[in-house]
């Protein structure tokens, strides 16, 4: 029975705890021409392809195709972070006129015709301006630009960018390739998996009503109560210097208790007899 009870609370640990997720691309785990994107990367109306450089190399990026027809298309990264107070986004990109089987020429914007990245914290809900990246497209022929796109003041923030591609120009088919994305910087300065030390007393106890033993709580402390099953069967605000919970509506078995204060966070296990 130890030994199960000792199994239950590291799956619960886990399953309590949180993370970070990290962001890295090259696109070259993909197999062939044409391939879907996965792991949470999307496209907008139209199939985003991930090609060869080359009709002779085996190094893959992931392709916009823009034309006089279908003048807006995008790209959206899978949603990471928590971020740091400062991060950044590092990742290559081009813009190329098509010409014959592959697109090898540069193309110079006309006027209207942009590339700007948008940033989401809800989960791509809604979306607010990040950077207007036209500006600073400056290669020639085929060669890629280098972009590092600054995401500050959203600390401890998980979130989604959108590069959204646009024509207004009419007349030459072009393509906007994007390759490299990493993201740096993205655990938050105060880490999420700081934890809280506390106690539960009487613990294990027969007495559904118990104290919690913690120094300098802050004013927005909160104490949740999962069963076996990962059930949340209790929640309480706790204010500096409350100590005392009256749980008389559980019945006995054991339980985890998660107390979060602020960014901090822990769990215990109680047992009820």
């Amino acid at each position: 029975m130890k030994s199960f009870l000792s199994i239950v609370l590291f799956l619960f640990t886990g399953y309590l705890s949180f993370g970070q997720t990290l962001l890295t691309e090259n696109f070259d785990s993909y197999q062939g021409f044409g391939d879907n994107l996965t792991g949470g990367w999307s496209s907008g109306q139209f199939k985003v392809y991930v090609r060869s450089l080359t009709s002779t190399t085996t190094t893959k990026l992931c392709q916009v195709s823009i034309n006089q027809f279908h003048k807006t298309d995008s790209l959206t990264t899978p949603a990471f972070g928590p971020l740091a107070a400062t991060a950044s986004m590092q990742f290559q990109s081009r813009l190329c006129s098509y010409t014959g089987s592959f697109p090898t020429l540069g193309y110079v914007p006309g006027i209207g015709d942009k590339v700007v990245a948008f940033i989401s914290s809800d989960g791509g809900t809604t979306y607010e301006l990040l950077q207007d990246m036209t500006p600073a497209y400056t290669q020639t022929g085929n060669a890629f630009t280098d972009f590092t796109i600054p995401i500050t003041g959203r600390e401890g923030q998980t979130v989604k960018l959108k590069f959204k591609v646009v024509k207004v120009t009419t007349g030459t088919e072009w393509y906007t390739d994007f390759d490299n994305f990493e993201i740096t910087n993205i655990t938050s300065v105060q880490p999420l998996r700081s934890t809280v030390d506390f106690t539960i007393f009487p613990n294990p106890t027969t007495s559904r009503t118990i104290e919690i033993k913690a120094r300098d709580l802050g004013e927005k402390s909160r104490l949740e109560i999962f069963n076996i099953l990962g059930n949340k069967v209790f929640r309480a605000e706790l204010k500096p210097g409350q100590t005392k919970v009256d749980l008389s509506e559980l019945e006995s078995g054991i339980y985890l208790v998660r107390l979060t204060d602020g960014k901090a966070t822990s769990t215990q296990r109680l047992v009820f007899r």
